[in-house]
Parts: structure tokens; sequence; C-alpha cells
């Protein structure tokens, strides 16, 4: 059975998780906080 997981993050994120030259004054903490979902949904049959 296909499954899907879906997440809404911030504009930009995907460039920081893809490129880690894409600004690179990001770091750390405040690097995972820039590319965290906003929110996350996940079906229960993945559950």
């Amino acid at each position: 059975m296909p499954k899907l997981r879906v997440m809404i993050c911030p504009k930009g994120a995907y460039s920081l998780m893809i490129d880690p030259s894409y600004k690179p004054e990001l770091s750390g903490e405040a690097r995972w906080n820039a590319t965290k979902p906003i929110i996350e949904w996940e079906p229960k049959v993945m559950k």
C-alpha cells in the first residue's frame, strides 16, 4: 500500500536541507529551526 507523508516547511527550507553551502552563516540549532516543518501530517496507516 502506498504511503504519503506531508510536511509544510518555511520558504527556503528545501534549499537549506539539500545544499550545505546555502546560507553557511546558519549552523547547528539555528539551521534546524530554519528547516524544521511548521506542521506535519502522517496517515494513521503509517503509525
